[in-house]
C-alpha cells in the first residue's frame, strides 16, 4: 500500500526531526549545556596570578604563578577533567606553584574546588567573568 503524498511528506519532516534530535543531544546543544557553566577567567589572589582561562572550543590556558599551562578539558555534570600537559618547570622564588598539579576542577556556581591527580583538593579558583 503507497502512502499518500502529504503522509510520505509529514512522515519524512518527523524522521528528519527525530535524526536531528538524536545527534543534537535530544535537543540540548553541547557547547551551551556543558561550556557556559565553566568557560570564562578562573582565579586565585595568591602571589604569581594563578589562573586558568577556559574556553568554549575546550581549550585551557593559563599559568600557575611561574610556569604556563596550556591544555585542553572536557566536563561531565560539574567536573571539569584537564587533559595531561607539558609544562616548563621553572623556579620561582615565593610563588607556591599548586595549580600546576591540577586535574580536576569541581564547579559550584562561580567557584571551583581543584584536586589532584590523587583526587587531594589543592586550592581553589573564582570565576571573574564568563
Amino acid at each position: 500500500m503507497r502512502l499518500p503524498a502529504m503522509s510520505r511528506i509529514r512522515l519524512f519532516v518527523v524522521a528528519g526531526a527525530g535524526i536531528c534530535l538524536l545527534l543534537t543531544g535530544c535537543g540540548s546543544n553541547v557547547g551551551d549545556s556543558a561550556d557556559t557553566e565553566v568557560v570564562g577567567r578562573w582565579v586565585s589572589d595568591e602571589p604569581g596570578d594563578p589562573h586558568l582561562v577556559l574556553d568554549a572550543e575546550g581549550k585551557v590556558k593559563g599559568s600557575d604563578g611561574c610556569n604556563g599551562i596550556n591544555t585542553t578539558y572536557t566536563v561531565e555534570g560539574n567536573v571539569v577533567t584537564l587533559a595531561s600537559r607539558i609544562s616548563t618547570l621553572r623556579a620561582c622564588v615565593g610563588v607556591d606553584t599548586w595549580l600546576s598539579g591540577a586535574s580536576t576542577l569541581r564547579i559550584s556556581g562561580d567557584e571551583a574546588a581543584v584536586f589532584n591527580r590523587d583526587g587531594e583538593e589543592i586550592g581553589t579558583l573564582v570565576r571573574i567573568n564568563s
